[in-house]
């Protein structure tokens, strides 16, 4: 039987992929980490090739080659490639998500369903990094199953400040899916060490632009006032937070702004800018959320737009105003701050 390209082959089975890094999870249309809040885990031993069961080092993890900077510039489809994934089984074509995340959804070597999906830049906290008490290429790491078994999830530390990593998913009923996503992710560490591949950059792209310097301090201030703590939640994504209010930048990959619809979604301009905006304000929430296309897709591929949303959220009863009034002063410097396509 004929495998469809891309699909999973039992989607059914297949764990949904990652949207990067939830830094705000009430409200509504927030994003979801499906990853972290969807199945229940258990921690595990790590075995597989350059893997150890006792980290190498109790000191910071601070590596010039794995560094946020560097991991953006890296395509992580050409990271999961068929030589990689070859000694498992037969991979098929990979379905890239977002600028950092890549699944292949292929078959054993019984012809059994395995499906892997690579994070680079994989958002930690400092009590994950901290309980990161394996090994893997030298580096901190740990290894979760499912409830059922089916899934394990590994995670090997690359960044200590910003808690960062990579993190392998994978799914695999008929054999040992930890076993699978060490030696992957032994495999990626040593790509990214290395030579990795890395995404062309054509003029105005986001591939390497960072979230956290689209917005500078007085244009958080003007939105969520001074004194704003910041954290980058994986490689394109950045959230500042006070006093009950925050304000986050998302750079992604995937379908035009244009593509957007639903009751909530009203099509606005912003100094000539087509964009999107999405709002909600009640007695104890309030949220605005514009999203734009900053570069078209290329060629034939209708989700390799570029794209940039702009969230502010209010978690208080406090009178705050119309958000997305708040929010087009902060979008306005963020245009202008972008690099131009």
């Amino acid at each position: 039987m004929s495998r469809v390209r891309g699909v999973p082959r039992r989607a059914g089975r297949a764990v949904p992929m990652l949207a990067l890094a939830v830094l705000v999870a009430a409200g509504c249309g927030s994003d979801v980490d499906a990853t972290k809040s969807a199945l229940q885990r258990s921690t595990v031993p790590v075995d597989g090739p350059s893997a150890s069961n006792q980290p190498s080092s109790d000191g910071p993890v601070d590596e010039a080659a794995l560094t946020a900077e560097k991991q953006r510039l890296v395509d992580p489809c050409q990271v999961l490639d068929k030589d990689t994934l070859g000694q498992f089984g037969e991979p098929d074509d990979s379905t890239q998500s977002g600028f950092d995340s890549c699944a292949n959804y292929m078959a054993d070597k019984r012809g059994d369903d395995l499906n892997v999906t690579l994070r680079l830049g994989y958002g930690l906290t400092s009590t994950e990094t901290e309980k990161a008490s394996s090994d893997v290429e030298g580096l901190p790491a740990n290894a979760k199953k499912s409830e059922d078994g089916d899934t394990c999830f590994v995670t090997v530390v690359t960044s200590s400040e910003p808690p960062m990593g990579i993190q392998l998913q994978v799914s695999y009923e008929s054999g040992d899916a930890c076993r699978v996503g060490t030696t992957v992710g032994s495999s990626v560490i040593q790509r990214l060490r290395s030579d990795p591949p890395r995404y062309p950059r054509p003029r105005g792209t986001l591939v390497g632009q960072d979230p956290c310097a689209v917005l500078d301090k007085r244009a958080v201030a003007g939105v969520i006032g001074d004194g704003a703590d910041t954290m980058l939640g994986g490689l394109h994504r950045c959230t500042w937070s006070a006093q009950s209010t925050s304000l986050t930048v998302d750079l992604r990959r995937g379908v035009p702004a244009e593509k957007r619809s639903g009751e909530d979604v009203e099509r606005v301009d912003l100094d000539g800018v087509p964009a999107f905006q999405e709002s909600k304000t009640d007695s104890s929430y309030a949220r605005c959320k514009l999203t734009w296309t900053h570069r078209k897709a290329p060629g034939n591929d209708p989700a390799a737009a570029e794209v940039v949303s702009i969230e502010y959220s209010r978690y208080s009863d406090e009178t705050g105003g119309d958000p997305c009034a708040k929010l087009r002063g902060a979008v306005t410097t963020a245009i202008a701050a972008l690099p131009k396509p």
